[in-house]
């Protein structure tokens, strides 16, 4: 909707327990809002199309102080972290209630504060962080208890070193990275998590090889792999995501050929790839093409390229004419 402000008598609805924002234009709510000691669930992101693989893809919302006063809140999403800075996030380990908290405009010297008042947060399922820039390096290690009823987690920043407090989130579900730019390869800190159906890495990881090992990664269904610019080589052993669905691979440009053994992935239904360099889309096409063996028995392969915005592609199917008119 188009409604860019809340009236301070909202403060007067004192057994409101649900205030959705969502998509709206409201940039700050009034402090009259932390009077709603009923409130429940607070959504107030705003979703940017035209920004999606970027910080800015959600719009974060202002808050002031007093937050630690909705102590029955459940829902928290996005809220701008920057603006009463480590006093802000201090606040949050009253919120004890917590199951979603997105936050955003995070600074690094934020970072133990934050991760004090998540560790309180014993009932939390989904986190989102989203950092000021994506340079701003962000340390999460100070995180030494973590909720482990955690069943999505989003990074999207600079990470000097894997958190290595993830490995023991054994209810988590999903796992998203993006701008991290690690050095350390981050799936030997996922191999383990029983429960994990879903990964994306976007601008995540620096480093030339993915290696998804054997014994690992038993039920993951859906990989995301983004701009990846130093990767060269996915390895996936033998035995390895046996229950693997979708595979999608965008803008690695350094990527020569389609991961190794994937046509050993029996229940993969989805190979979606976009944006990738001339000679790899060249390398899957059927009549000649050097590994369209091993991707004969996915039922569906689209190779996509970006049109215009970040969410508008265009979709070809292997073989067609256009497709390879396009690859001469």
């Amino acid at each position: 909707t188009k409604v860019k402000t809340l009236p301070k008598s909202i403060g007067n609805l004192c057994n409101l327990q649900t205030l959705n924002l969502f998509d709206t234009l409201v940039e700050e709510l009034p402090k009259e809002i932390n009077k709603l000691r009923n409130l429940q669930h607070l959504s107030a992101q705003r979703y940017n199309n035209e920004n999606e693989c970027s910080l800015n893809s959600y719009g974060c919302v202002r808050i002031h102080e007093g937050v630690r006063c909705l102590e029955a809140l459940q829902t928290l999403t996005f809220v701008e972290a920057n603006k009463d800075g480590v006093d802000f996030v201090k606040e949050l380990e009253k919120l004890t209630k917590l199951e979603t908290l997105g936050i955003g405009k995070v600074t690094a010297s934020m970072g133990k504060d934050l991760g004090i008042s998540i560790g309180k947060m014993n009932h939390l399922e989904e986190l989102f962080i989203n950092s000021i820039r994506e340079e701003e390096i962000l340390d999460f290690n100070c995180i030494l208890s973590p909720p482990l009823s955690l069943r999505f987690l989003s990074l999207r920043c600079r990470l000097d070193e894997f958190p290595n407090w993830i490995s023991m989130l054994q209810n988590l579900r999903g796992f998203s990275l993006r701008f991290t730019r690690l050095i350390d390869e981050p799936l030997k800190h996922l191999k383990g998590l029983p429960n994990l159906t879903f990964i994306r890495l976007y601008q995540a990881y620096d480093g030339e090889e993915l290696h998804f090992e054997e014994g690992g990664f038993r039920k993951l269904k859906e990989v995301r792999l983004g701009k990846l610019e130093g990767l060269k080589v996915v390895k996936i052993d033998r035995g390895a995501l046996p229950f693997l669905e979708e595979f999608q691979i965008e803008a690695c440009l350094l990527m020569q050929e389609i991961p190794s053994n994937i046509e050993l992935l029996p229940n993969l239904k989805s190979l979606i790839i976009k944006d990738m360099p001339r000679e790899f889309v060249a390398g899957l096409q059927p009549n000649g093409g050097l590994h369209y063996s091993k991707i004969r028995h996915v039922p569906s392969v689209s190779i996509m390229y970006k049109q215009g915005g970040w969410t508008t592609f265009q979709s070809h199917k292997l073989g067609e004419p256009e497709l390879l008119q396009r690859l001469q």
